[in-house]
């Protein structure tokens, strides 16, 4: 909807009053390109989730190589058609792999899977364990010592270190 100014006014009819008066949605005047809404919809939310210098969200050298490309000309305005393209990829390759072609998937390479260790204050962690460790004990039906999931699960691990902010 961002890249139609018509398709914007029409589903604003549709919209709840609340919404509609607090929302700026509907007094965005500007139709947005296919480049701005794939820099919007992946290079803007790696670069919010810290993904960016870890090869996410861009093409630039040392990117992994996640592509999706569409049946459409880039010149393409009519919402509909614009619409039914972003319903299928004609392609989508990941790590440089085509894994779906014209719609289907033909490969499922086990990608990798990110995780996040914290560096944070000894004493904070500690404290927070024993808050996190009552609760399990309160809450769950599982231990705590069975809720980690072990390496052997975990197909292709990606650190990403997060460094202690005070």
């Amino acid at each position: 909807m961002l890249m139609s100014k018509k398709r914007r006014d029409e589903s604003a009819e549709d919209m709840h009053k609340v919404i509609f008066d607090r929302a700026e949605y509907c007094s965005i005047d500007r139709e947005y390109d296919l480049n701005e809404i794939a820099i919007i919809t992946r290079g803007m939310a790696a670069k919010a989730l810290g993904l960016h210098e870890h090869g996410k969200g861009h093409l630039g050298v040392g990117a992994d190589g996640d592509v999706a490309i569409y049946d459409m000309s880039p010149e393409e305005r009519d919402a509909g058609k614009i619409q039914k393209a972003f319903l299928n990829t004609k392609y989508t390759i990941k790590g440089g792999e085509v894994v779906v072609k014209d719609g289907e998937v033909v490969a499922t390479p086990a990608g990798k899977t990110y995780f996040v260790t914290p560096e944070c204050d000894d004493k904070l962690t500690d404290e927070m364990m024993v808050k996190l460790k009552d609760k399990f004990d309160h809450y769950y039906s599982v231990t705590f010592n069975n809720y980690a999931v072990q390496d052997a699960y975990v197909p292709n691990p990606y650190e990403i270190k997060a460094p202690w902010r005070s």
